[in-house]
């Protein structure tokens, strides 16, 4: 696996650097962070990927790189 740098401009506000995030990623769902393989998987079908994303990164807000991009 290609192993790829996330850049995130500190300019953008919050919402947009959470975009920026999954846009650079490209598979929300699948993705490396560190060392570690990242596999989200849903039980609820109503809410949308989007929800959930964000769900999820509210949810790790504080952990370590790249989420203090996000912040």
């Amino acid at each position: 696996m290609e192993k790829r740098e996330i850049r995130i401009d500190g300019s953008l506000d919050r919402e947009e650097k959470r975009r920026e995030f999954v846009r650079q990623i490209e598979n929300p769902c699948l993705y490396r962070q560190g060392e570690y393989m990242v596999s989200l998987k849903f039980a609820d079908t109503d809410a949308t990927l989007e929800d959930r994303i964000l769900e999820y990164l509210e949810h790790v807000e504080g952990e370590e790189a790249p989420w203090e991009l996000l912040h």
